[in-house]
């Protein structure tokens, strides 16, 4: 089944976990994926694996926290694939900012509240 040939898709937040496991499947499925991610590394990652089975993909870092950076994820797949057909939005702050200094609503620092938010 290639139901996504001719499609591109941005997986926001692709380099590890889900969001690069779905990466693959729509590469799978025949769509041209975009793996954005903060992970420039793990998103280039994903994506050598992606052409290595013989699909399209590109990596491109980005910080979904910053409008302009998501900008440029849009224009990176536009300029690549000549158009954007879907968005599967995995991305989370996973930094060492937040990771585990999250916990009840009333007890999170505010920082930290602000930037999972963001």
């Amino acid at each position: 089944m290639r139901g996504l040939a001719g499609k591109t898709i941005i997986v926001a937040g692709g380099a590890t976990g889900i969001g690069s496991g779905t990466a693959k499947r729509l590469a799978a499925e025949g769509a041209s994926v975009v793996v954005g991610d903060i992970n420039v590394a793990g998103a280039t990652s994903t994506v050598e694996q992606i052409t290595a089975d013989g699909g399209a993909a590109i990596a491109v870092e980005f910080d979904l926290a910053d409008e302009d950076s998501v900008r440029g994820l849009v224009e990176a797949a536009r300029a690549e694939f000549g158009a954007v057909h879907g968005l599967d939005n995995v991305g989370a702050d996973l930094s060492d900012e937040t990771i585990g200094r999250d916990t009840t609503v009333l007890d999170t620092d505010f920082d930290v509240w602000h930037r999972t938010l963001d």
